[in-house]
C-alpha cells in the first residue's frame, strides 16, 4: 500500500503550481507543500509559493517554505522574506533587526526595500526603539515612491505625536541636519504653539524651513510659519531649475558647478542662503511645475534657470504669475518681455550681431557684407538680425544664401554668393584661376556664417577652393568648438567670432577665477560655469544682510543692477530685464585664439 503523504504533498505542489496564484485554494495547496518535506521543490518555486502564502496571511506556511531554500541558493530577498516573516510572528526579533540593518537597501528591488523597512519598523516599534524606527523611515524616504512616501510619513507622524517631550528633545539631539530633524523640529514647534510659546515655535520652524532637504511635514511647517508671521513667509533661499538628466544634462551640470563654486567660496560666518536645485529637464510643463513648487512649497526669493528656450518661456510665464524674480540663461529672443519679474543673462543673438557688425564696420574699407546661413530657425534669426545691424552701422548686405542642415556640398550657395552661375563648370575656382592666370574679384568684403564650428570647418574648405579668401570671416559663439581649429585652422585664419567668456583673458578677475576653478575641478571653465557663478554671487550679494525681505524688493534691486563685477564682464539689466553685456571677440591666428580687441 502506498503511503498517502508523498502523494498528498505532490498533489499540493501541483495545485500550487497550476492553480491561480491567489485565493484560498492556492493558499491551501501551498500550506500542504510547506507541511511536507517529502517533495523536492526548486528554490524559485519555493519563493513563488511563499509569496502566495503571505498574500493569504499564512505566515507560518511561508516561513516553512523559505526555510527550505538551501543556504547556497539564498538571495537577499529570501533573507528579507524569512526575517520579515519571523518578526511578524514575534520570533527572533532582535536578531532579525540586526540582520536587516546590514543589508544595503540600494542592492534591493522596490518590493524588497519596502518589505525590509516594513519589517524593521514592526520590529523596532515592538521593541520600543522609537528613534531607530524614525531613522529607518528617514533612510527609506529618498528611495520611496509617492505612495510609499505617504505611508512612511504617516508612520513617522504617529511615532512623533506619540513621543514625550523628553523623547523629542533626546531624538533632536541625536539627529543631524536631516529630513528627520526637520520633522522633529516641526513637531516641537506644534507643541510650542499650542502652549503659547511663539518665539520658541518660530525658532524651531526657522531651522526646519531653512534647510535644503524635503521633509514630511513641510506643508504643516509652512502653515504654522504663515500663522506666526501673519502672511506668506519667505525663506532666504534661491531656487535653481536645470536639466540634469536629459540630453542637456552636461549643460545643466556645468551651471551647477559654477553655483557650487560660488557657495563654497562664502565665508563660514556668512548669512546662510540656501540654493534649492530642481531637475526639470527641458520639458516646458515640467519647468512650469518646478517654478510653482519652488515658489509655493520651497518659498524661495528668486529662481535661476531654465537653460532652454521653450522651458524658459513656460517658467517665465509662471514666475510672472507668482511674482518671483526669475533669471534665465536661455538665449531665446523675447523671454524678458514676458514681464517685470523675468530677467535674462544669456548672450543673445542680438548681442552677438551688434558686436560683430560694429567691429567689421570700424574698418572704413569694409562696407559690403554677405551672409551664408543654415536654413533653420536660429540660422535665419541670426541672418535677419545681422542684416539689420549692418544697415545701422552704414554697411550693405550685397548677397545672402542659405543651405540645408543636411548639406555637405556647398558649391552652389558659394557660387551664388560670388554672383556666378552654379550650372557653369568651375572655371573660377581658386585652382582653375591659378592655372589660367586670372581671378574674378569678390563682390563682398565680409562674410557672416551663423553656424556651429563643425559645419563651418567643412564650409571653410569650400570657400578656399572657390577663391573666397582675403575677406573678413565672422561667426557666432557656436564657432567655439575644438573641431574648427583641428580641421580648418588654415582656412579660417583671421576670422573673428563672439563668445560670452574667454578663459585666456588678461583681466585679473578672469585669471583668478580660471585658476581657482582649475584647482577645484581640474579643468577650464566655460561660459555656463561662469554664468552659474556670476548669478549665484549676484543673488547672494543682494540677499545677504537681510535688507531685502520680499520678492518685489528683490525684483526692484535686480532692475537697478548696472555694474556688478561679474567674471563674464560687468553685469547689469536694461529696462526690459535683458542683460547689458558686451560679448568678447576672438580672432583665429596661426591656429590659436586671441582677443580681437
Amino acid at each position: 500500500m502506498v503511503s498517502p503523504r508523498p502523494f498528498l504533498a505532490a498533489l499540493a505542489l501541483g495545485c500550487a503550481l497550476f492553480l491561480p496564484a491567489s485565493g484560498q485554494a492556492a493558499s491551501l495547496c501551498a500550506e500542504g507543500v510547506a507541511q511536507s518535506s517529502a517533495v523536492t521543490v526548486a528554490s524559485d518555486e519555493l519563493r513563488r509559493i511563499a509569496k502566495i502564502c503571505l498574500s493569504e496571511g499564512k505566515k507560518d506556511a511561508a516561513l516553512l517554505l523559505l526555510e527550505r531554500i538551501p543556504a547556497a541558493e539564498q538571495l537577499p530577498g529570501d533573507t528579507i522574506g524569512l526575517v520579515a516573516t519571523q518578526i511578524a510572528l514575534g520570533q527572533a526579533v532582535k536578531e532579525g533587526i540586526a540582520t536587516l540593518l546590514v543589508i544595503d537597501p540600494g542592492s534591493l528591488d522596490a518590493t524588497e526595500r519596502v518589505q525590509r523597512w516594513q519589517a524593521l519598523l514592526l520590529g523596532m516599534k515592538g521593541q520600543g526603539e522609537k528613534f531607530n524606527a524614525l531613522t529607518v523611515i528617514d533612510q527609506a524616504l529618498p528611495l520611496a515612491t509617492l505612495a510609499e512616501r505617504e505611508e512612511l510619513c504617516r508612520q513617522e507622524q504617529g511615532l512623533l505625536q506619540g513621543a514625550s517631550a523628553s523623547e523629542l528633545n533626546s531624538f533632536t539631539g541625536r539627529s543631524g541636519p536631516t529630513a528627520l530633524r526637520y520633522d522633529l523640529q516641526t513637531e516641537r514647534a506644534r507643541r510650542a504653539l499650542h502652549a503659547g510659546e511663539t518665539a520658541m515655535a518660530r525658532q524651531f520652524l526657522a531651522e526646519a524651513l531653512n534647510g535644503s532637504l524635503p521633509f514630511c511635514r513641510r506643508s504643516e511647517a509652512l502653515q504654522m510659519r504663515d500663522k506666526i508671521e501673519g502672511g506668506v513667509w519667505l525663506r532666504r533661499a534661491v531656487g535653481v531649475i536645470l536639466p540634469l538628466q536629459d540630453r542637456f544634462a552636461s549643460f545643466g551640470e556645468a551651471v551647477q558647478r559654477g553655483i557650487d563654486m560660488a557657495l563654497a567660496e562664502r565665508p563660514p560666518q556668512a548669512t546662510p542662503i540656501a540654493f534649492v536645485v530642481r531637475d526639470a529637464g527641458s520639458d516646458p510643463e515640467e519647468n512650469r511645475r518646478a517654478v510653482t513648487a519652488l515658489g509655493n512649497e520651497e518659498r524661495v526669493m528668486a529662481i535661476i534657470g531654465p537653460l532652454t528656450g521653450g522651458a524658459a518661456v513656460a517658467a517665465g510665464v509662471e514666475a510672472e504669475r507668482l511674482q518671483i524674480p526669475l533669471l534665465t540663461l536661455a538665449q531665446k529672443e523675447g523671454v524678458p518681455e514676458i514681464g517685470d519679474y523675468v530677467f535674462r543673462t544669456a548672450l543673445t543673438s542680438h548681442h552677438q550681431v551688434e558686436t560683430l557688425a560694429r567691429y567689421a564696420s570700424a574698418d572704413s574699407g569694409r562696407k559690403r557684407f554677405a551672409i551664408l546661413a543654415p536654413d533653420n530657425r536660429l540660422g535665419q534669426e541670426f541672418a535677419d538680425l545681422f542684416s539689420q545691424a549692418v544697415l545701422r552701422h552704414g554697411g550693405t548686405v550685397v548677397a545672402r544664401q542659405n543651405y540645408s542642415d543636411s548639406d555637405s556640398d556647398f558649391r552652389t550657395p558659394i557660387k551664388l554668393l560670388k554672383g556666378e552661375n552654379p550650372a557653369i563648370p568651375d572655371a573660377n575656382s581658386k585652382e582653375s584661376s591659378r592655372l589660367v592666370g586670372r581671378r574674378a574679384p569678390l563682390p563682398f568684403d565680409v562674410l557672416f556664417i551663423p553656424d556651429v564650428g563643425e559645419r563651418v570647418a567643412l564650409i571653410a574648405s569650400y570657400l578656399a577652393y572657390y577663391g573666397v579668401d582675403n575677406i573678413q570671416l565672422l561667426g557666432t559663439s557656436a564657432w567655439n568648438t575644438p573641431e574648427l581649429l583641428e580641421h580648418s585652422a588654415r582656412y579660417v585664419d583671421g576670422a573673428v567670432f563672439t563668445v560670452g567668456f574667454y578663459a585666456g583673458s588678461d583681466q585679473s578677475r578672469v585669471r583668478d577665477f580660471v585658476a581657482r576653478y582649475g584647482e577645484r575641478y581640474g579643468d577650464e571653465p566655460s561660459i555656463l560655469e561662469v554664468q552659474g557663478y556670476d548669478l549665484a554671487r549676484l543673488l547672494i550679494a543682494l540677499l545677504e544682510g537681510g535688507k531685502i525681505r520680499s520678492r518685489s524688493e528683490l525684483r526692484s534691486a535686480l532692475a537697478q543692477v548696472k555694474h556688478f563685477p561679474a567674471i563674464s564682464g560687468d553685469l547689469g539689466f536694461d529696462p526690459l530685464g535683458d542683460a547689458l553685456k558686451k560679448p568678447v571677440l576672438l580672432r583665429i591666428q596661426n591656429g590659436a585664439l586671441i582677443a580681437a580687441e
